[in-house]
C-alpha cells in the first residue's frame, strides 16, 4: 500500500503532496516523513493523510489536521475569497436533506430572533431551507476566517448534553425540555443546585449563570413527578417570572389546579 500527505491551504488547493510506498504485513507501522515547510508563506494548513492502495486508485483511511505555519521570509497573500455560493456548496448545509434537515431547523429556532423565524418559515424547499441555515450559522461564526464555526460547534456539545441528561421514558428528546432549551440557548450553568423529593417538596433545580445580566437564576420544578422539570421562574429579563414559584410550584401539594397557564414570559 502507499501513505499520501497532502498539504492543502486555508481554501483547500493543494499546495504539496508526497507518497511513501510501504511494504504489507506489519501490525504496527510508524512512519516519518519531511514536509518542506520553508517553502510555505505564513498561514494556516491542512495536513490531509490517506493510506492507499499501491496503484493509488482505492482510498483505505482518511485523516487530517490543521496547523498554523509562520515564515518570516514569506508573509501571508492577500486572502483568497470564496464566493457565498461556493461557501455555500463547501459547507454542510447543502448536502443535509430529509429529517436531519428538519430537525437542524427545529434547533435553529431556539437561537432564532421573529425575525429569523419569520424568513424560516417561507422556507418552503430544500435548497431554501438549506441556505437559511448556512447563513444562520455563519452570522454566529465568531471568527470567519478559520474553517471550524465554533459557536456551531459549542451549540452541538449542548444538545448532546440535553439528550443524555434530560430525556426520559416520557419526554425521550431533552432537547426539547425546559432545562434543554436553556442548556441550548446559555450553555453550562455557573452553578447547578438539586433538591430531591421529600415528603414536603417535590424535585426542583436551581442554575445561575454569572456571566449573564450581571448573575442570572433559573428555577426548575418536576410538578408532575413525570423527570420533566419545567422553568417556573428566571430571575433573567424576558423569561417567566413568578416569584412565588417555590409555594407554587415546588410544594407537595400544588394550590394551582392550572399551572401551565402562570408560566409566560413577564410582561415588560
Amino acid at each position: 500500500f502507499a501513505v499520501e500527505f497532502q498539504v492543502l491551504d486555508h481554501v483547500r488547493e493543494e499546495m504539496l503532496t508526497s507518497y511513501v510506498v510501504m511494504p504489507g504485513g506489519n501490525d504496527g507501522i510508524v512512519i516519518r516523513e519531511e514536509i518542506p515547510a520553508g517553502a510555505l508563506r505564513s498561514g494556516v494548513y491542512t495536513l490531509r493523510m490517506r493510506i492507499l492502495s499501491k496503484d493509488l486508485a482505492t482510498v483505505h483511511a482518511t485523516g487530517e489536521e490543521r496547523f498554523f505555519i509562520l515564515n518570516p521570509e514569506l508573509p501571508p497573500e492577500g486572502r483568497i475569497y470564496l464566493s457565498e455560493n461556493e461557501q455555500f456548496q463547501a459547507s454542510e448545509w447543502s448536502v443535509t436533506t430529509g429529517d436531519r434537515l428538519e430537525l437542524e431547523l427545529e434547533l435553529s429556532d431556539v437561537l432564532a430572533s421573529n425575525a429569523e423565524k419569520t424568513v424560516r418559515v417561507q422556507c418552503t424547499d430544500e435548497r431554501s431551507k438549506q441556505r437559511y441555515l448556512f447563513r444562520f450559522w455563519r452570522e454566529r461564526d465568531p471568527d470567519g476566517s478559520t474553517e471550524v464555526n465554533e459557536r456551531l460547534d459549542e451549540f452541538r456539545k449542548m444538545y448532546k448534553r440535553a439528550q443524555a441528561f434530560y430525556g426520559s421514558p416520557t419526554f425521550p428528546d431533552g432537547w426539547r425540555s425546559d432545562r434543554g432549551v436553556t442548556l441550548l440557548r446559555f450553555g453550562i450553568p455557573t452553578q447547578v443546585t438539586q433538591y430531591i423529593q421529600t415528603i414536603d417538596t417535590k424535585p426542583y433545580e436551581e442554575w445561575f449563570y454569572q456571566g449573564i445580566q450581571g448573575g442570572v437564576y433559573f428555577y426548575f420544578v418536576d410538578w408532575q413527578l413525570q423527570q420533566n422539570h419545567r422553568l417556573v421562574h428566571s430571575t433573567m429579563i424576558g423569561q417567566v417570572r413568578e416569584p412565588n414559584w417555590f409555594n407554587l410550584y415546588a410544594k407537595a401539594f400544588e394550590p394551582n389546579p392550572t399551572p401551565l397557564q402562570s408560566l409566560q414570559p413577564a410582561k415588560r
